[in-house]
């Protein structure tokens, strides 16, 4: 959970300059779906964390899930999320 936070603030400071809408919810009371997140941040880590099928592809895997198909799976949710900030109005308009 807290890598999430850490790669959505990346990407906020990278490609927003901080200026990212919302907030992303408690790591203590987050549960799917989440109504704890306010703003881009919020669904993006709705996106990253509840996104049926789709979370299984992209979060790290479990302690049997090999180190390379773990390495995979982290830099497929970062390319996620670097799309879905790229594709966003809030992001269009920022630029």
């Amino acid at each position: 959970m807290a890598e999430d936070i850490a790669l959505i603030e990346f990407f906020n400071t990278r490609m927003m300059g901080g200026t990212m809408s919302g907030t992303v919810p408690d790591a203590t009371s987050f549960s799917c779906p989440s109504n704890t997140g306010t703003g881009m941040k919020g669904l993006l880590m709705n996106v990253i964390r509840c996104a049926g099928g789709l979370n299984s592809g992209i979060t790290g895997g479990t302690a049997n899930t090999p180190a390379a198909e773990q390495q995979q799976r982290e830099r497929r949710k970062a390319l996620y999320v670097l799309h879905m900030i790229a594709v966003s109005p809030e992001y269009s308009t920022q630029r």
